[in-house]
């Protein structure tokens, strides 16, 4: 008899002896016997957290069965389920309050990532918001409440400190004087429940999540569960017994015999997700080339490796069909063999393939290769050039199974690199320092470096002609800078050009126009063959060295950004990069002496070893035509040779999920191990980690249950930044809501729908629609209708218009007192966070002008990237001039922007210029002219994180606040894995010359220390803002920034006079 496989389950919930949990995205009910479990619910979409009502009869959970995470209500047995809310911003069930659910949401929010709780009746209907601020649970005792933040689940970021650690807060019962607790604890607390006058919390203070428990007063802290493996994750309470997963099993604890039991239970799952499965070739196409003659196309698609004529035929699949990746393939100089990387085993390896009948020739394991970026195969001998993410230039010798390393970057990746046409020398570009870009030359005989000439900035992407008389490359040493139209600054948006130089001092420039006959002789046709001949035939490529730098020639061009140079006889391609982010396939003729396009937005492309043939990738096409044709002039539209268009769905992709996920799971980890920012990885046994979590793989049953497994593997690394997005998820409905960019509630005097406050934003573009010219809607006014259906108490006016974002629909509105009936049109917005967002920060900015009687400006930051560089020069340019200036870094989500922005910030005014007709401008110009002081949470990170570590060590000003995030291990996100997923390893580490590597996972502390507490934002207060404020007027009290008391006008008369 088969045995029955268990499941990964996740989200348990206890009530009484009934133990409900989710696993394969869908709701299961067993029992604390061990009962076989129950699908309840046959879901196309997520679910999480589901609770149990207080009388065990219903089951409220999370659902994005119609696209956002919403609550929804079903029976505790089965059934069909009810949608409740429709806020579009769902974050999870806290659970029951008498017939209500509590959840967190982001819904009326100016911050999409800030939750706060809410209140919906099962009637569905009006949320309400319980007004304590930034929260992730509630609970309530006998005879206090805990209030959470950032308690939820510390195992993706294990052992973690930083500023959004999971903290408590207690009151006693119906109190708003929330006060810290178990503060001095020092750990990521997380799932807080009461059994009858105890409280019983997740803790990872000693190192692994367990469940710990304490009284009310914060004495007798004890630990009750001894998870040493996993961590303890998600616990919930019936207020009898407290369940809880870790790893894949759920545990169930009894507090009163101090038994802590993992549930056994049959788990009557087909696993449908597991079984074999056909996805489209372009879904995850990785790479399409050709062979040597353009006879044959090859694919990579899912990590898989596919062969086929170009045209028909059938079609042939190189490797083991499933659980090994084949990344970056080239066909050999005979044509008939195939090397290719492989990481069946584990590592990286070459793998050399016999073409005509798929069979494994050579497995080359013991080469370490590391992890190639590219592979590019020698012309005329079997060896490859390898480049890896050690920034080695490798030469691998197939033959004799030998690796040499060329070079080593010291300072960055490779920046192209290529063979001569003869296979004796090699060229690539690499960094001498930090921030030069320098092109060398390799002879494989002779075993030595030469340098091509002194960079000015960056000569990259060289690439020898096919005649061996000339290296092609791109570089930058035209410095033409634009002015900056916002304010004073000048930039290089465009500073690439490409350029040749002569290798041979005998050569002479293959710009210069020849002199040919006017005539053609034609007794000269037989010398011209034998000269065609000679042509062809592979030359010895000769390289002056001597005066190099002066046989440099800038091809005609504009400047912009090109790279990737192929050389073909009488023409070079390249890929131009334009302004609108399109990459276009250009060629500079050698004959005409003109850049030209030679095909417009496309992915990629590739030239034939014979330098015939031109493959153009478009992402999810491809054509193939000759080098001197530009894919325009086909004018057929089959998949033929003579249109070029190739039939990439011929190629029928199976996939065994189970062997795909271990594989991704394998590489998810061996890229952690590759790029982690320090090689002894912390001293974290990073092989027992694997170990550890590879066979749980076998039990998940959805490409979700991959990403939770992945992410808290990762999360051993116990750093910021290691994340886990996309990938192949099934399909799911998306009924996206309507908004109307306002705050609206319950008017039960007239039975309809009020409108309290209309949401401005920028009235240019992104207004609320109910700001629609001629509408002419105020707030007060009342909404009866939405298409025609009737609103009430428990039927939401976004509940008739799901489905219809970004959409016309049709409003009944009445006047404030239910007259005035009549039938408008607005168009929906899918959210209305911007609205809130914009409406939030000119609410700060007026009340910091207001409150400080016109002395202070305000400036916010929500992010340190383009948009926050943006907010920042919007604001800043029109607040500078005010006596002091706030600074606002609050719910900064980071980014790389941080030095230009301090850079401004830390501009003293020393001087004016003064003219006749104009008022004086300071100097430097944009100089702030009073006080600065920042304001920051702990919902600041990254480059958030560094902006508030360093505005206090530039001296900039004060910073004031909580302390931030903690995570300062930057990224760089450029591995996909097989279904696209993108993994994010920390690899650049920042440190500070005053504390040293301590931002990372503890973040900066403010120089004033104030927290928005629970009673602060019952009362609409933000007393950070106060103090900054406060902080500044006093600074200008005892320093007030005058005016400047010009000297008298200089006397130019002459003496005398």
């Amino acid at each position: 008899m088969q045995k029955i496989k268990n499941g990964y389950y996740q989200f348990p919930d206890i009530s009484k002896d009934k133990i409900i949990f989710v696993s394969e995205k869908d709701i299961w009910l067993t029992s604390e016997k061990g009962e076989p479990a129950m699908r309840l619910t046959a879901n196309f979409a997520e679910i999480s957290s589901p609770k149990f009502s207080p009388d065990g009869k219903k089951i409220a959970f999370c659902g994005k069965e119609e696209g956002g995470n919403e609550v929804y209500v079903m029976p505790a047995y089965g059934g069909s389920a009810t949608r409740l809310t429709f806020t579009g911003g769902v974050s999870s069930i806290i659970g029951w309050q008498s017939n209500n659910i509590l959840f967190t949401s982001h819904y009326a929010s100016s911050q999409a990532r800030i939750a706060e709780i809410w209140s919906i009746s099962l009637k569905g209907g009006e949320p309400k918001k319980i007004k304590l601020g930034r929260a992730s649970h509630i609970i309530y005792g006998k005879t206090h409440t805990v209030l959470a933040r950032n308690a939820n689940d510390p195992a993706r970021w294990k052992r973690y400190r930083g500023g959004t650690a999971g903290v408590f807060l207690i009151a006693e019962k119906d109190s708003l004087d929330y006060k810290p607790f178990l503060k001095k604890l020092n750990g990521n607390l997380a799932c807080p429940m009461f059994i009858k006058d105890r409280f019983y919390f997740i803790s990872d203070h000693e190192g692994v999540a367990n469940v710990y428990s304490c009284n009310v007063d914060e004495s007798n802290v004890r630990q009750e569960t001894y998870q040493k493996e996993f961590f303890a994750r998600r616990a919930s309470t019936d207020g009898r017994k407290i369940v809880y997963h870790a790893g894949a099993d759920i545990f169930v604890y009894d507090p009163v015999k101090k038994i802590d039991k993992k549930l056994e239970f049959v788990y009557p799952s087909p696993f449908r997700a597991q079984q074999r499965k056909f996805v489209p070739v372009t879904k995850n196409l990785e790479l399409i080339n050709t062979n040597r003659d353009a006879s044959k196309i090859t694919v990579i698609s899912r990590g898989k490796l596919f062969n086929m004529p170009c045209w028909s035929g059938a079609l042939q699949q190189i490797g083991k069909k499933q659980g090994v990746r084949y990344r970056l393939p080239v066909w050999l100089k005979d044509n008939k063999r195939q090397a290719v990387i492989s990481d069946e085993g584990g590592e990286p390896h070459i793998e050399i393939y016999n073409t005509s009948n798929g069979k494994l020739v050579k497995s080359l394991e013991k080469l370490y290769i590391g992890r190639p970026y590219d592979v590019l195969v020698s012309p005329t001998e079997d060896k490859l050039l390898i480049n890896n993410h050690r920034n080695e230039l490798l030469l691998a010798n197939l033959e004799d199974e030998t690796v040499t390393v060329i070079d080593q970057n010291k300072f960055g990746m490779l920046d192209g690199f290529n063979w001569a046409p003869d296979g004796k020398w090699i060229t690539w570009a690499s960094n001498p320092d930090k921030r030069t870009v320098q092109i060398y030359l390799y002879n494989i005989d002779e075993k030595e470096i030469h340098p091509l000439c002194e960079p000015i900035n960056k000569d990259f992407a060289p690439a020898f002609d096919p005649s061996g008389k000339y290296l092609y490359f791109s570089s930058i040493r035209n410095f033409e800078p634009v002015y900056d139209t916002v304010h004073f600054d000048l930039g290089f948006p465009e500073a690439v050009k490409p350029y040749i130089v002569i290798l041979s001092k005998e050569e002479f420039s293959p710009l210069e126009e020849k002199t040919e006959p006017y005539v053609e002789n034609p007794e000269s046709d037989k010398d011209k063959g034998e000269e065609k001949k000679k042509a062809n035939e592979v030359k010895p490529v000769k390289i002056d060295f001597e005066d190099i730098e002066d046989r440099i020639i800038e091809l005609p061009s504009e400047l912009s950004y090109y790279n990737k140079l192929i050389p073909v006889k009488d023409k070079v391609f390249m890929l131009n990069y334009s302004e609108n982010e399109k990459i276009n396939l250009a060629q500079f003729s050698l004959k005409t002496k003109k850049l030209t396009v030679f095909e417009e937005d496309i992915e990629n492309y590739h030239v034939t070893a014979d330098g015939q043939s031109v493959l153009i990738n478009y992402g999810d096409s491809a054509i193939l035509t000759s080098v001197n044709t530009k894919p325009e002039d086909l004018k057929s539209a089959g998949f033929n040779k003579k249109s070029g268009k190739i039939d990439l769905n011929r190629i029928k992709v199976e996939v065994e999920p189970v062997a795909e996920w271990k594989q991704m799971l394998r590489e998810a980890w061996q890229l952690q191990r590759d790029f982690f920012w320090n090689e002894n990885m912390s001293e974290i046994d990073w092989d027992l980690v694997l170990q550890r979590y590879l066979p749980l793989v076998d039990r998940c049953g959805v490409r979700q249950e991959l990403s939770d497994l992945v992410w808290e593997l990762q999360g051993e690394l116990g750093t910021s930044h290691c994340y886990e997005f996309g990938g192949d998820y099934s399909p799911r409905p998306i009924y996206a809501t309507g908004y109307l960019g306002a705050d609206i509630s319950y008017d039960s005097k007239h039975r309809a729908w009020k409108i309290d406050k209309i949401l401005k934003g920028d009235s240019w573009k992104g207004k609320s629609p109910l700001l629609k010219p001629g509408i002419n809607l105020k707030e007060g006014m009342l909404i009866r209708e939405i298409n025609g259906q009737s609103v009430s108490s428990s039927v939401h006016p976004y509940q008739l218009s799901v489905n219809y974002a970004n959409r016309e629909i049709e409003l009944k509105v009445a006047d404030e007192d239910g007259r005035n009936s009549r039938y408008i049109t607005v168009k929906t917005v899918s959210s209305e966070t911007e609205l809130r967002y914009r409406d939030q920060i000119e609410f700060n900015r007026k009340y910091v002008h207001e409150k400080s009687n016109g002395k202070l400006g305000y400036v916010y930051i929500p992010d340190m990237g383009t948009f926050g560089y943006a907010e920042f020069h919007r604001l800043f340019l029109k607040e500078l001039d005010y006596e002091g200036l706030i600074v606002d870094v609050r719910f900064n989500g980071g980014g790389h922007v941080s030095p230009l922005i301090l850079e401004k910030l830390a501009r003293k005014r020393i001087g004016y210029d003064q003219t006749r007709w104009f008022d004086k401008e300071p100097y430097p110009v944009d100089s702030v002219k009073g006080h600065i002081c920042a304001v920051t949470n702990e919902y600041a990170g990254s480059d958030g994180d560094m902006f508030s570590h360093a505005f206090k060590l530039m001296g900039i000003g004060k910073l004031i606040g909580t302390r931030t995030w903690g995570g300062v291990v930057g990224i760089w996100t450029r591995h996909e894995l097989v279904d696209g997923t993108i993994t994010s390893q920390p690899e650049f580490s920042f440190w500070f010359k005053d504390v040293g590597w301590k931002i990372e996972n503890y973040g900066t502390d403010p120089d004033i220390e104030i927290d928005i507490l629970p009673k602060d934002y019952n009362e609409d207060k933000d007393p950070q803002l106060d103090k900054a404020i406060e902080v500044l007027l006093d600074q200008i009290k005892q320093d007030p920034p005058r005016d400047p008391e010009l000297d008298p006008i200089p006397s130019l008369a002459l003496p005398n006079q």
